[in-house]
């Protein structure tokens, strides 16, 4: 019995119970980081048992120094087992679930709880603690002046930490380059750029520096993307084609324009958007230059020169003769404008435009009001219906007639789906040809109701309307869109 109570003193009992319980959770909870940790704590008892038994039967008598040794090496396996454990209990079970703190803040917490581990165990072995602290304190110091730059990064770090200002996932600019946070420690940041670039950053630069965060858990992020025109240009004309043009634009929202500076050459503009996915900011960037740059080559609105840089070119620049007889050439093979006199060929020939649209940009809406009569002078459009592609046009297909003779809305929007040229014919042109040819409505209409012929006849089939006819729908049709222009044109 005597041996027992021997054996069995409370440290021993205190670590055969520490152990137990890490040997039940090692048994019953199958998660890896748990597991690891209960045989950590099973070993340190199972060392500190096996150190400790010869000291309860006092086997150790050879040299007093042996066993200051001897016991300090127990002593430090019991202290360590006994702090690992209130670590667990108080950071895992208790901190870990009802308080969010930073990692940073339980590293630090565990560094103390070891720091008076070691403490204690000093002073159980009779070490002054108090010259300890005297002699850390000039080491600390020391160590501080050498390590200046280090521990800057240190407190920086424990401050970002604390204060929540960015995380892992969040996105950065960073010099001008944005990058996502791939991880943040103690004392760098590592981040990785849209251009697959790695950059390891000191965690002061997030202290000392100005840096635009987007973060992971904000649904919009604003850009902005400056431009100029020349002076010679209105600005509300400017924002006005600008704003239609960025209708083409995918993947922005509430895009605006503020006019934002006279400078030195130009005046100034800025575009700003909201995106979702900062990762494509590159790509919508580079649609929005694009589309806003056919628009305003489109609308004679001229992207300003520096001053101070002259360029010596050759332009080859269709004179008016060539460019009269190719839409001359246009209007002849065109069956749309076949009722038309010569006389009256020639004022389209006059008034014609030629217009050039961007990849991906929109000709017209669907649901929208036209006044214009396009027709393609090259490339491709696709014709598309509630968002759905149902048709392709190209060269020398002609689009918008309806809509514009009749001030209907637009039925399907057309959407360029190469860099594209078209003819471009408006309103106020048919306006002076009917003014002097009431009869020519009736042949437009004609024209126009050729084209719908198709769509007709397979309306009829599906509504097996076998007591029409197709001419009655086209007679019918034709004497509908020829009061429709009259009307709209205010023709009696």
């Amino acid at each position: 019995m005597e041996y027992l109570y021997k054996f069995f003193s409370i440290t021993v009992v205190i670590s055969i119970i520490i152990g137990g319980i890490n040997y039940l959770i090692f048994r019953f909870i199958e998660q890896d980081k748990v597991q690891k940790q209960s045989k950590y704590n099973i070993s340190l008892a199972i060392i500190f048992i096996i150190l400790k038994t010869p000291e309860n039967f006092g086997w150790i008598t050879t040299s007093y120094q042996i066993y200051i040794y001897y016991k300090f090496a127990f002593s430090l396996a019991f202290m360590f087992l006994i702090a690992r454990v209130i670590i667990y209990a108080v950071i895992e079970l208790i901190l870990r679930k009802n308080l969010k703190f930073p990692q940073i803040f339980y590293d630090i917490l565990k560094g103390v709880l070891y720091f008076i581990a070691i403490m204690l165990l000093l002073k159980e072995l009779g070490v002054s603690v108090n010259s300890i602290f005297t002699t850390s304190a000039i080491l600390t110091a020391v160590i501080g002046l050498a390590l200046q730059n280090t521990l800057s990064d240190i407190v920086a770090g424990i401050i970002i930490s604390t204060e929540d200002t960015i995380e892992a996932g969040d996105w950065i600019d960073y010099n001008g380059k944005i990058g996502r946070i791939v991880s943040h420690s103690w004392r760098f940041t590592k981040v990785i750029t849209l251009q697959n670039e790695r950059y390891i950053i000191p965690n002061k630069e997030f202290t000392s520096k100005t840096m635009r965060v987007f973060s992971a858990k904000d649904f919009k992020h604003l850009f902005s993307i400056p431009f100029g025109v020349t002076y010679d240009n209105n600005p509300n004309k400017v924002i006005k084609v600008a704003l239609e043009a960025l209708k083409s634009v995918d993947n922005i929202e509430d895009p605006q324009i503020y006019f934002t500076e006279y400078g030195d050459f130009a005046i100034l503009f800025e575009v700003r958007f909201y995106i979702l996915n900062v990762e494509k900011i590159y790509k919508i960037k580079s649609d929005i230059l694009s589309i806003v740059f056919y628009a305003f080559k489109r609308e004679g609105i001229e992207i300003p020169i520096p001053r101070y840089d002259i360029f010596l070119r050759e332009y080859n620049v269709q004179s008016d003769e060539d460019k009269q007889k190719e839409i001359t050439t246009f209007i002849n093979n065109v069956d749309f404008f076949e009722p038309l006199t010569e006389q009256e060929k020639n004022i389209v020939i006059n008034d014609m435009e030629i217009a050039e649209f961007g990849a991906n940009e929109y000709i017209l809406k669907q649901n929208e009001y036209n006044n214009s009569f396009y027709s393609i002078k090259t490339g491709k459009v696709s014709v598309v219906i509630d968002d759905k592609k149902v048709a392709t046009l190209d060269a020398p297909h002609f689009f918008g007639e309806i809509s514009l003779m009749t001030g209907d809305k637009t039925t399907a929007a057309i959407r360029a789906e190469v860099d594209t040229k078209v003819y471009k014919l408006t309103s106020e042109t048919f306006q002076k040809i009917f003014k002097n040819n009431k009869k020519l409505i009736s042949q437009i209409s004609d024209v126009i109701t050729r084209r719908k012929l198709q769509n007709l006849t397979s309306e009829i089939n599906k509504e097996k309307q076998k007591e029409k006819s197709i001419e009655t729908k086209i007679n019918a049709e034709k004497n509908r869109l020829k009061d429709k222009i009259k009307n709209f044109f205010e023709i009696k």
